[in-house]
C-alpha cells in the first residue's frame, strides 16, 4: 500500500497553459479575375466579400495548436495558392498499427494530425475562391 501511495504522489500535475493560441494571417492586393486557392486538410472556411486587399486569417479550433504547422503561400499565374504543411511523423516502419496509409510526403504527416483550422478569407469583388479541404468542409 505504501508503494501505491508514493506512486500517486509522484504523478505529474499539469497546470493550464497561460499562453495565447497562435494565429496566422496574410494580406496582399489581388487583381480582378485572379483566383485565391486554399488547399487544407481539415478546416472551417468562411468567405467575406469586401473591397481592398485579400486577407487570410487562420486560427486553430479548440485544443488544436498551430505549433509545427506551416502555411505555404505560392504566387501562381492564376493568383494565390495557400497550402497547410504538417510536421513529419514517425517513419512507416515505426508505427504501431498496420493500416494502409499513404507515405509521408512534402505535405507532412497530416493524416495523423488532429489540427482543425478556422479560416476567414476576405476577398475583394472579382477574385474567385477555390477551396479544397481534404476532410469535411465545415462551412460557416
Amino acid at each position: 500500500m505504501k508503494w501505491l501511495f508514493l506512486l500517486v504522489l509522484a504523478w505529474p500535475v499539469s497546470a493550464p497553459a497561460a499562453t495565447a493560441t497562435p494565429h496566422w494571417s496574410w494580406e496582399e492586393p489581388l487583381r480582378v479575375g485572379s483566383t485565391f486557392a486554399l488547399n487544407l486538410v481539415r478546416a472551417s472556411v468562411r468567405i467575406v466579400r469586401r473591397p481592398g486587399p485579400a486577407r487570410l486569417e487562420v486560427s486553430p479550433r479548440g485544443q488544436s495548436s498551430l505549433v509545427g504547422v506551416k502555411l505555404k503561400v505560392d504566387h501562381t499565374d492564376a493568383g494565390i495558392s495557400v497550402t497547410d504543411i504538417y510536421p513529419a511523423g514517425a517513419p512507416v516502419h515505426m508505427r504501431r498499427w498496420m493500416e494502409c496509409q499513404p507515405p509521408v510526403d512534402a505535405r507532412g504527416d497530416f493524416l495523423n494530425s488532429n489540427v482543425r483550422l478556422d479560416v476567414t478569407l476576405f476577398l475583394p469583388p472579382g477574385v474567385t475562391p477555390a477551396i479544397r479541404v481534404m476532410g469535411p468542409l465545415e462551412e460557416q
